[in-house]
């Protein structure tokens, strides 16, 4: 019993977080920025050096990812309980450790991504937007974009870490299968 419900709590969460950073990057991401570039809604009270229409594609964007902050951090929680009884159960193949290095690595970028890196990128735009001159605000232009860009290579990296986590899942997923029905047979064989 206690299997199956680490099982269930594994694969909800890696299947919610995997498919939420998808449907992230891949569809509300590019439809957000697409939507305000074609609207040509804009964000009041910018100075005229921002672009104006940028910053309101970046502001909703923005909000989707501190709340889907919350669901990384529950997904996370539910496939550590899920590997903890996996592990402790599992034979020492090489599956098993792949997946367990990756949720590791996993565990890192996400703990980077949501507790050092977005609350710097908020106060370099807070920073940003609140300089009074063009001379002031290019330089944290800068650090914000090349804080922008590190933070889609965690993103992607965390995306990776993710699918690796789920075709090693279903390596384990089959290996276990597979053990027990050769035990199965073995105990067939015994009794015949």
């Amino acid at each position: 019993m206690l299997q199956r419900a680490a099982n269930i709590a594994w694969w909800l969460g890696l299947s919610i977080y995997l498919g939420g950073m998808l449907a992230l990057g891949a569809i509300a991401a590019p439809a957000i920025f697409h939507t305000v570039r074609q609207t040509g809604t804009t964000l009041p009270g910018l100075m005229p050096w921002m672009n104006a229409k940028e910053q309101l594609g970046g502001e909703i964007f923005g909000q989707v990812l501190q709340r889907f902050a919350w669901v990384e951090w529950v997904c996370l929680g539910l496939m550590l309980a899920g590997s903890v009884v996996a592990f402790r159960k599992a034979q020492p193949r090489a599956s098993v450790w792949i997946k367990g290095g990756l949720l590791f690595i996993l565990i890192l970028l996400t703990m980077y991504d949501l507790q050092s890196l977005n609350p710097l990128i908020w106060r370099v735009r807070k920073e940003w937007r609140a300089a009074d001159s063009e001379q002031l605000a290019d330089p944290l232009a800068k650090q914000f974009n090349d804080l922008h860009k590190i933070a889609e290579r965690v993103g992607q990296a965390k995306a990776y870490a993710l699918l690796g986590l789920l075709l090693a899942s279903a390596c384990t997923s089959a290996d276990l299968r597979s053990s027990a029905k050769q035990g199965e047979l073995k105990r067939s064989n015994s009794d015949a």
